[in-house]
Parts: structure tokens; sequence; C-alpha cells
């Protein structure tokens, strides 16, 4: 339960740290039972009140690594409102690139983009995919001109990697 709070005629009641219920997801204050006055918690209090919690069920994402290292906190949100993903924060394996995620730890492709759009219509665990890292260039003759490409976008000229030739 929410602590009740004692506040002089006139002033601002403080907003309360949001409360939890195990499968639910806290939305607002009301003012009324049928939950169809959103309370302000800028208006001056003159007389005796009591506020109601507004609940949604909530759904759970959680990331597993799947071959990176570090943790990421799961993400609760309200079942069946849009949501956007965190942005991984996962360690990638050497040579290998954060390429979204997968609904299976033995996918091969992603199904979400870091931070996309998620229709939180059930509890998931969603898994890293890890693309390899991998360079390619083609030169042109008469003039040599070499473009370096990685992952499928050209690198600029300050960022090309050095070239070795044996």
């Amino acid at each position: 339960p929410v602590p009740s709070q004692t506040v002089l005629k006139g002033e601002k009641a403080a907003t309360p740290t949001a409360p939890t219920k195990d499968g639910y997801f806290f939305d607002k204050w009301y003012s009324d039972s049928g939950l169809t006055a959103e309370f302000d918690f800028s208006t001056a209090i003159t007389r005796d009140i009591t506020l109601y919690a507004k609940w949604k069920e909530s759904v759970t994402v959680t990331f597993d690594a799947n071959g990176g290292t570090g943790t990421m906190d799961p993400q609760v949100f309200a079942k069946g409102e849009p949501a956007t993903l965190n942005k991984c924060s996962f360690t990638a394996p050497t040579g290998k690139t954060f390429g979204g995620w997968m609904l299976e730890s033995g996918g091969t492709s992603a199904y979400y983009a870091d931070e996309a759009s998620y229709p939180a219509t059930e509890s998931k665990t969603l898994y890293a995919l890890w693309v390899v890292d991998y360079l390619c260039f083609t030169a042109e003759a008469p003039d040599s001109v070499v473009q370096f490409i990685k992952n499928g976008m050209p690198l600029s000229s300050n960022t090309s990697p050095n070239v070795q030739y044996e």
C-alpha cells in the first residue's frame, strides 16, 4: 500500500512512488473509482480525497547475450501497447557486431532491430544476433581506386584499415 499523506488545505500532495503489483504495470492515479478522472498533482487539496491506481497487465522482455558478454536489465511494458526496446548494451564477441534481436537462440536473422518498436503482446526472451565483421574491397584499373566496405557500408578515407601487400 501507498502511505497516506497529510496535506495542509490549499497545498499540493506530493507525487508518491509508483506502487508495484505482480504481473501489472502501474499506469496513473485517478480521483474516482471508475478511473475516468486522472488526478493532477499540481492541484491544490481542499478536502480529504482518495486516489485510485490504474493498473495494466504487463509483459516482460528479457535479453540474452547469446555469446556476448555483460548484462541488460529486463524491460516491463504495459501489455498491448507499443514500446521501444532498449539499445543493446552487451559487448560483442571478438570480430562480431550486434545485428539485432532474435526470437530464438539458434536463429540466423534478426526479428527486431536495436531500439525497435516492440508490440508488447506477450513476455519474451530476445537473443542477441552477432554478425561477423568483414571487409571487402574493389580495385579498378588503371587508376587503382580502392574502396573498402565493412558490413556492407563504405568506409571513409579516414577510417580505412591498414593494407599490407605480400
